[in-house]
C-alpha cells in the first residue's frame, strides 16, 4: 500500500514537472514575442513620418520648370499637364507596371493577376482610376508613400512582389508623373480575387520586420564621380526598371543577394540569366549594339532571342525605351561587379 502510495506521489509530482516545464515554455515564447512585438514598434517609431525630399539635384529643375508651366494660381496649363501624362506613360512602360497590373488585356491596369510566391498567391490590384475598386480615392501623397515607403492608403503593409524596395530610388516628380499618367487612365470598376497568402505571413504589419533585412527608404544620389549617362543608367537598372528583381537570387528570406547582384535567377519557373559583365557566365562578351538591340527587340543576330518573361518584358517595356536610355542602361551594366557562374546560359541557348 506504502509503495502504491509512493509511486502515485512520483507520477504526480512528474505530471506537475510536465506542466510547469510547459507553463515555462510558453512564458519563455510571450516573452520573447512581446520582446519582438517592442523592437518592431520602436523601429516603426523610429521611421520617418513625412515624405522626404527629393535627393536628386536634378529635381529641383524639373520643379522649377514645373513652376514656370503653372498659371498665377499655381494650376499647369493643358500643355505642361499633356506633358506630364506622356512623360508618366514613358516611366509606367520602362517599370513595366502593365505586366503586373494586367491580366486581361480587355482590362488594362486593372490587376488581378495572382502571381506564386513561395508564401502563397498574391494577386495584384486595380490601379486604374476608379474610386470605388481602384486607386481613384488615393492622394498624390499616398501614391508616392506606397511607391517610397511600400505602405497603402489604409497604412497597410505591402508586400514585396510590388518592387518598392527598388521603387523607393525614384525621384519623386517622377512618381508624380506616373500617377499624372495613371489618372489620366479609364476607371476600370473590378475587384480582383483575394490573395491566398498563407500564416503567418497573411500578417502584414511582419513586412516591417522583413524591411530591417531588406529595405531601405533612399532616393537615388548621383555619382559625381560618373557621367550624366551612367547615373541615369543607374537609377533605370537599380530603381524604376528594377532588374535585380528578376535576375538577383534570392536570401533565405527571400530578400535579394546584395553580393550576387544580377547574376542570374530562376522566378517562378523562368529563368533570368548573368547580365553582369562577365565574359564567360554573363554579357561581358556581346557589344554594346547587341545589348541595346536585344533590348529593345528581343533579338540579336547570332545570339540567344528572348523567351518567357524577357519577351514579355521587350513586349510590354523595353522596346519602348529611348536611345539615350538604352545607352545609359548598357554602360552601367558594365561597370557592375562581374560574376562568374550564377544563372549562366548554355551556349546557343
Amino acid at each position: 500500500m506504502t509503495k502504491n502510495l509512493s509511486r502515485a506521489r512520483q507520477a504526480r509530482a512528474s505530471v506537475d514537472a510536465l506542466h510547469a516545464r510547459r507553463r515555462y515554455r510558453l512564458a519563455t515564447l510571450a516573452a520573447l514575442f512581446s520582446l519582438f512585438a517592442l523592437i518592431v514598434a520602436w523601429h516603426e517609431a523610429q521611421r520617418p513620418r513625412h515624405p522626404r525630399k527629393d535627393e536628386m539635384p536634378i529635381a529641383q529643375a524639373h520643379a522649377d520648370d514645373a513652376s514656370e508651366a503653372a498659371d498665377s494660381s499655381g494650376t499647369p496649363t493643358p500643355a505642361a499637364a499633356a506633358d506630364l501624362v506622356k512623360r508618366g506613360e514613358y516611366l509606367a512602360r520602362v517599370g513595366d507596371c502593365a505586366a503586373c497590373h494586367t491580366a486581361d488585356k480587355t482590362r488594362p491596369f486593372a490587376g488581378g493577376l495572382p502571381i506564386e510566391t513561395p508564401f502563397g498567391t498574391l494577386v495584384t490590384p486595380n490601379i486604374t482610376p476608379d474610386p470605388d475598386t481602384g486607386i481613384g480615392q488615393w492622394t498624390d501623397e499616398d501614391f508616392v508613400r506606397a511607391m517610397h515607403e511600400g505602405i497603402g492608403k489604409s497604412g497597410e503593409r505591402l508586400y514585396p512582389v510590388f518592387p518598392y524596395v527598388e521603387y523607393t530610388k525614384l525621384a519623386e516628380h517622377d512618381v508624380l508623373a506616373i500617377r499624372a499618367y495613371l489618372n489620366s487612365l479609364a476607371p476600370i470598376h473590378y475587384t480582383p480575387p483575394h490573395s491566398s497568402v498563407k500564416f503567418p505571413f497573411d500578417q502584414r504589419w511582419l513586412m516591417a520586420v522583413w524591411n530591417m533585412f531588406n529595405f531601405s527608404e533612399e532616393r537615388f544620389v548621383p555619382d559625381p564621380k560618373q557621367s550624366a549617362e551612367w547615373n541615369r543608367g543607374a537609377y533605370l537598372v537599380e530603381g524604376l526598371a528594377h532588374c535585380g528583381e528578376c535576375h538577383t537570387p534570392r536570401n533565405a528570406t527571400y530578400g535579394l543577394k546584395a553580393d550576387s547582384r544580377l547574376s542570374g535567377a530562376v522566378v517562378r519557373g523562368s529563368r533570368a540569366y548573368n547580365i553582369t559583365p562577365d565574359k564567360t557566365s554573363g554579357v561581358g562578351g556581346w557589344s554594346d549594339e547587341e545589348l541595346e538591340r536585344y533590348l529593345s527587340t528581343g533579338a540579336t543576330p547570332g545570339r540567344p532571342t528572348a523567351t518567357g518573361a524577357m519577351a514579355r518584358v521587350v513586349e510590354n517595356s523595353t522596346q519602348y525605351l529611348t536611345r539615350e536610355d538604352l545607352r545609359s542602361i548598357v554602360q552601367y551594366l558594365r561597370s557592375v561587379p562581374a560574376i562568374s557562374g550564377g544563372e549562366t546560359r548554355a551556349h546557343g541557348q
